[in-house]
């Protein structure tokens, strides 16, 4: 299997490692300015999931492209995106549709509410949706003690990293088969967009909400900056408009409880040994804050649309942006 990876972050360096090491020939196609930094390859550490400590080893073995014009695109039987939503860009997706071959699939890993759809658009059914279950950040993180002078792309693998769907898509499978055997594995659903769509709506807006509290899970608690309200606000507006997307059964209550979750998540998930995640959550979302903005944008869109309630969004989105001013 060749597989070429578009973005190589942490985490299309983590999969691209999983797939080296179940005998796949993995390429990369990047930015130019990537290159440099990538060329005599990668240190990998991985997280035990219940102790201290990391395992190193050396990603080297992958190709690099720096134009989708020049990458052969014909030659992979998969493609995978794992940019940010705000990344995609039609230019570039067209090249990569009109070079695909017939039997290839594209993997699209986005969490926006528009994103299926715009990828669909492009690759049809060779298109199949997947989910990112696993941590993966440039370690060390700022401010983060490193007595061994460790550096790299660190990752973090629980039992169930992801999924991908539909579960009759062939190339669904080969690459569950294939991850598996790199040691990420991976569910099949068929309701992986649905089911995502809500997770996405959840955490996205705690997220943004964490972030208006500074990266900081104490000051979210205590509501800080209003972070905590608002999130819970928008969540509730945001899970209604999943279910409209999906024309899901909606249920009010059920979805105002889970929106009120974030800080008990917020208490529990400092007792993960492994990771300190308020500097994780603050690097990995600091970096894609624009496709945080662009995701809410989206739901709004969406709610225009279906003329449902998006007040509490807009609010959101609005102090973000405010906070961006003050940077």
């Amino acid at each position: 299997m060749h597989i070429l990876i578009v973005g190589a972050g942490a985490v299309g360096l983590t999969y691209g490692l999983a797939f080296h090491k179940a005998g796949a020939r993995v390429s990369y196609l990047v930015k130019p300015a990537h290159v440099a930094g990538l060329k005599d390859g990668v240190t990998m550490l991985r997280h035990n999931l219940l102790l201290p400590g990391l395992t190193e080893e050396r990603f080297v073995d992958f190709n690099l492209f720096d134009d989708v014009s020049s990458t052969p695109v014909e030659e992979f039987d998969q493609i995978w995106l794992t940019v940010p939503s705000d990344a995609l860009s039609d230019d570039w997706l067209g090249v990569l549709r009109d070079g695909l071959a017939d039997d290839a699939a594209v993997i699209g890993l986005q969490p926006g509410p528009k994103d299926d759809a715009r990828l669909r658009s492009f690759f049809g059914d060779q298109l199949v949706k997947g989910v990112i279950g696993f941590l993966a950040y440039q370690y060390p993180l700022p401010g983060q003690a490193n007595p061994k002078g460790r550096s790299g792309i660190a990752y973090l693998l629980p039992p169930q990293a992801g999924g991908l769907g539909p579960t009759d898509h062939s190339a669904a499978h080969a690459a569950k088969d294939m991850l598996a055997k790199g040691g990420l594995d991976i569910s099949l659903s068929d309701n992986l967009a649905e089911q995502y769509g809500r997770v996405s709506a959840l955490s996205l807006t705690n997220m943004a909400g964490l972030e208006l509290a500074g990266w900081s899970f104490r000051g979210f608690r205590t509501n800080k900056n209003k972070g905590r309200a608002l999130a819970k606000a928008a969540a509730v507006e945001a899970l209604a408009l999943v279910d409209h997307q999906f024309d899901l059964p909606h249920n009010e209550k059920r979805d105002s409880r889970l929106a009120s979750l974030g800080p008990l998540v917020s208490l529990v998930a400092p007792l993960v040994p492994s990771i300190r995640l308020e500097p994780y959550l603050a690097f990995h979302f600091g970096k894609v804050s624009a496709q945080t903005r662009s995701v809410l944008r989206d739901y709004v869109a969406l709610a225009r649309e279906a003329n449902m309630p998006s007040s509490a969004i807009q609010e959101l989105l609005s102090a973000l942006e405010a906070l961006d001013e003050t940077a």
